[in-house]
Order: structure tokens, then sequence, then C-alpha cells
């Protein structure tokens, strides 16, 4: 198409070739100042999934259908004019639709389940704006056997153990005879409790 395209334009006349010319940079013109303005972005691809973006008068609209999270942020980051960090690891789709929301809204809807910081700027809590968007990246949670969540309901029951025996020695004179005998089980619980952690990590 763009071959035949140049060919018959340089097969024209001059003059025809000019209007032709001037129509397309005014065309191509008018779709750079309402991108520009609106801030519209759409993309979709079977990996991406489909990205819709539209940011005006600090609104939101976004249509996104399985998409790559990584890339929506890519997307809205363009669209808003913010920084937005992400590790190259980050794997979550999604699949949203909400119109006319502010900012905060949308991250807080893309990013949930996912750690991240958002940064302000601003001198005060009324002008504050968002800034930068820092996603952290987490190793995938490990699902644990049956005998590592016995194990973790051991240790819970000596720490709470622990923290009952402070209390009691927080009461007395630690330098006492009862003193000395709840702080010496204390020891032995934590003792039992690294023994248990070696079985688990």
């Amino acid at each position: 198409m763009i071959y035949l395209g140049k060919k018959y334009l340089q097969s024209a006349p001059n003059r025809f070739r000019q209007k032709i010319g001037q129509k397309i940079w005014i065309f191509l013109s008018i779709i750079s100042i309402i991108t520009g303005i609106t801030g519209t972005l759409s993309a979709q691809s079977p990996a991406r999934g489909l990205i819709e973006l539209s940011f005006n008068n600090n609104k939101l609209w976004i249509k996104t259908k399985n998409a790559d999270l990584k890339h929506i942020l890519l997307e809205l980051s363009k669209a808003t004019d913010i920084s937005i960090y992400y590790y190259t690891s980050l794997e979550k789709k999604v699949t949203i639709n909400r119109s006319g929301i502010c900012l905060k809204t949308a991250l807080n809807q893309l990013l949930r389940g996912v750690n991240h910081a958002v940064i302000y700027s601003g001198l005060n809590s009324n002008q504050a704006e968002i800034k930068e968007v820092l996603v952290l990246n987490e190793p995938p949670l490990k699902k644990m056997s049956r005998k590592e969540k016995r194990l973790k309901s051991i240790i819970n029951g000596y720490r709470r153990q622990i923290d009952r025996l402070n209390r009691k020695v927080a009461k007395i004179s630690p330098d006492s005879s009862q003193g000395k005998r709840y702080q010496a089980k204390i020891k032995q619980l934590e003792k039992k409790i690294r023994r248990i952690e070696k079985q688990i990590y």
C-alpha cells in the first residue's frame, strides 16, 4: 500500500502531488494534536492484550482485557506523563473497564496485590500530585507443605509462651529466683524455635 502510494505520487503532476501532500500533512497534524490533548493511547496484540487509555483533565478512561500489567503501566506512563518503574519479571494479567476515574484510584485497582509505592509532589496534601510509582519486586510465595505448616504452628506457640514469660518478668525483679527461672525458660524456648526453623529453612 505504501509503496503503491509513493509510486502513484511520483508519477502524478507536481501540483496534484503538492495538494495530496498538504492534505496528508494536515490530517497527520490533526491526529497528533488530538492525541496530545486527550492523551489517548490504544494498543492490542495477542501478547499484550487489549489496552485503551485516555487521560484528560486529570481523569482516566481505561479499558483492558487480559492485558499484561507491564504494558499497561508503560502506556499509562506515556498518557499521564508520570514515571513508573517496575521489574521486567513483573507478571500479572489485568482486565479493567473504568471511566472518568482519578489516577490514584486507577493505580490502586491495577496494582492490587502488588507491592508498590506512590511518590507525591507538592507543598501540601491539597496540592499533592502523583510524581512517580515504584513497583517492588517480590519472589513468588512458596506453598508450604503440611509438615511446614505444623512446624510453623509449633513455633508460633513457643513465641506466645515467650511473650507471656516476658510480661511476667517485667512485673518482677529479673534478678529474683523466679525471674531467673522465667529467663531460663525463655532461652530454652528460643533454642527450640531455632532448631525447628532449621528444619523449615
